[in-house]
């Protein structure tokens, strides 16, 4: 990245800053961690609860990421409209990450983007597969 400041927003299973795990269906996350970047150093982060958790409706979250500021999103699942919604509103989508923020943002600042792979929705779990 280069060293203007990028505001990165990851979809977290829980609050604990840098330690929160990175939740991996992003839709349905509990909270969102809002991590500010500048010179490839993190200055700043914070969680929000996802108001659209218990409501998943389409095309919520990267509209809530937009009011945000986000210019990147890093995430684990994601579905193939969501990415193109993200890339519409000019927001970068990195996906297939895991582990802590701290792991997931250092991985993307060294070098490691990963490219927007869409989650095919056919696993028990709460981003559209059965429960």
């Amino acid at each position: 990245m280069d060293p203007i400041t990028h505001r990165i927003v990851v979809p977290c299973s829980t609050s604990a800053g840098l330690d929160s795990e990175l939740s991996q269906h992003f839709g349905r996350c509990p909270y969102f961690a809002v991590v500010e970047v500048e010179a490839g150093e993190i200055t700043s982060c914070r969680h929000i609860e996802n108001p659209h958790g218990q409501n998943h409706v389409p095309g919520a979250v990267p509209a809530l990421c937009v009011d945000l500021g986000a210019d990147v999103l890093l995430c684990g699942g994601i579905g193939a409209r969501a990415i193109g919604l993200f890339e519409q509103a000019g927001v970068a989508v990195s996906s297939q990450h895991s582990g802590t923020l701290r792991e997931s943002i250092a991985s993307h600042l060294s070098g490691d983007r990963k490219r927007p792979v869409p989650c095919k929705h056919d696993h028990p779990h709460s981003c559209g597969g059965e429960s």
